[in-house]
């Protein structure tokens, strides 16, 4: 999940009334923070765990931006990150959207400086604008307009699940597929002789069932194959224990493929200009 915010300048500006221990108030280009000196703190322990929830719910109410953010914004998940970078590639890549491109990233964390701000604005209006056809394959459950993935053809495939599992639940333009990991070691070398990867399991159109000791069973609907994994797509308390999924290919228009994105992102970009502040996502 990719989120973005813009610190707001109510508090520095004035603009609000002035909490208990306004001396321990760290204001830097991120947020608003408490913070309290090591032995300030330990001094008393339940004074200062009290005063910091006061300071979090002045903070929360103190202006008219919610916990003092002019901006905070859901951007997509990785997956639709993931996506819009290879649909920016196929546009032209850094020679037509340099930030977008170079900063909008699936780091942990990161900052997109101020004075890039009107540049991003500047392409996500042009993408607003794109309405160029792309063809995907897409996985969804059975049912359900939610896209759990997406996947370009002439790409390669992804990864759904941990990339450091033995066994890879994948989506490419065969479909579905589980790929299994072997290793082969060599106890007197200490090291890995031989290493190959296997198709265990391929389909277009399938369920998954939950079974004991937290496996998974694979099985497709057109020929019964089926495989078991401790691997799960969707695995919640709210959901049935059987789960049917598709994949099927559909046309998108970028402009509408993105519009969420887009959308969030021209709102980060125009509090960045309005503040004078970073864009920093998480």
């Amino acid at each position: 999940m990719k989120y973005g915010y813009v610190r707001c300048n109510c508090y520095i500006q004035g603009k609000t009334v002035a909490p208990a221990n306004e001396e321990f108030i760290s204001v830097t280009e991120k947020k608003i923070d408490w913070v309290v000196p090591e032995q300030e703190k330990y001094k008393d322990i339940k004074k200062y765990y009290l005063l910091g929830s006061e300071f979090a719910d002045w903070r929360l109410l103190a202006c008219e931006h919610l916990d003092m953010y002019m901006a905070n914004i859901f951007i997509g998940t990785n997956e639709k990150i993931k996506a819009f970078k290879i649909t920016l590639e196929k546009l032209g890549g850094k020679n037509n959207y340099p930030v977008l491109v170079e900063q909008l990233t699936l780091e942990n964390s990161n900052k997109l400086d101020v004075r890039l701000a009107q540049g991003l604005l500047k392409e996500v209006e042009i993408l607003q604008r794109n309405t160029t056809e792309e063809e995907k394959y897409m996985l969804l459950q059975k049912g359900s307009v939610d896209i759990l993935a997406s996947f370009q053809p002439d790409t390669p495939f992804i990864i759904l699940n941990a990339i450091h599992a033995k066994e890879h639940l994948c989506l490419g333009d065969q479909g579905f597929f589980i790929n299994k990991h072997f290793e082969k070691r060599d106890a007197k070398l200490q090291m890995v002789v031989l290493s190959k990867t296997k198709e265990m399991f391929k389909s277009r159109h399938f369920i998954q069932e939950t079974l004991p000791q937290n496996q998974y069973k694979f099985t497709d609907l057109s020929n019964g194959n089926s495989f078991e994994t401790k691997e799960k797509l969707i695995s919640k308390n709210n959901v049935p224990t059987t789960i049917e999924f598709e994949v099927i290919k559909k046309k998108t228009v970028v402009n509408e493929e993105y519009k969420e994105t887009l959308s969030a992102l021209k709102t980060l970009a125009k509090a960045s200009i309005e503040t004078g502040n970073s864009i920093f996502m998480e």
